[in-house]
């Protein structure tokens, strides 16, 4: 009995112990915290501020040659000068020299001057530099012949223009013509002259170049073709 109450009171006294043991610990633990706390605040308040570094000068290494000078100010645009107004000489037109008129050349076929194209009634055909005229009496073809015979008309009229000294002579010749099918001038002559021996080789060399009308006869058309033809002079 006496030794279960030692027991007893052996428990309670080691009981008593540990809580204080624990107590102890915890204030301790607790004065740690505080002594920590109050170094670090202490840190703070006594902790000063780190020196500052001095400030970076930067110093530009400037080259030897000097600026360029400044542009010089620009100069106000001059005005053009004024033209004095020139006086235009104007050529007056030379005067040109009319060409020669054109010969009046007539061209009579005779009633009976067979077998000429005109054989069946009187034809008279003049040229002054118009639309060549033309009359003729009834018959079959006489119209083509007449026509076609303005055409020969017109083939001489340009060879003997070419001839510059007959420009302002005067003469009556009778020229007799013979053409194939396809209108080449296969003869021609010259039956009457003008009695002057320089015109009429003249007009020989003119009647010689003409070689073929533009357009073949009419069929049926009598050959020769006599043409009666009359230059009057205009000078």
């Amino acid at each position: 009995m006496q030794d279960s109450d030692a027991m007893a009171a052996e428990g309670k006294a080691t009981g008593k112990k540990a809580a204080l043991a624990k107590r102890i610990g915890m204030v301790a633990a607790g004065l740690i915290l505080l002594a920590l706390i109050g170094y670090g605040i202490y840190n703070l308040m006594s902790s000063k501020p780190g020196p500052k570094k001095p400030p970076v000068t930067t110093i530009k290494i400037m080259p030897d040659t000097p600026p360029p000078p400044p542009p010089p100010p620009k100069e106000p645009p001059k005005e053009p000068p004024k033209e004095e107004p020139k006086e235009i000489k104007v050529e007056q037109p030379k005067p040109v020299e009319a060409p020669p008129e054109p010969q009046n050349l007539k061209m009579e076929g005779d009633a009976g001057d067979a077998p000429s194209a005109f054989g069946a009634g009187q034809v008279t055909n003049e040229y002054s530099g118009g639309d060549v005229g033309v009359k003729i009496g009834g018959g079959k073809n006489l119209a083509a012949y007449a026509w076609y015979t303005g055409k020969i008309k017109a083939s001489i009229e340009a060879a003997i223009a070419e001839q510059k000294d007959l420009a302002k002579e005067q003469y009556k010749i009778v020229v007799e013509l013979w053409l194939s099918k396809d209108g080449q001038v296969e003869r021609i002559e010259m039956v009457n002259g003008s009695g002057d021996e320089k015109k009429d080789a003249l007009l020989r060399q003119a009647l010689s170049s003409v070689k073929r009308i533009s357009d073949p006869p009419p069929e049926d058309m009598p050959q020769p073709v006599k043409l009666r033809i009359t230059a009057k002079s205009l000078g």
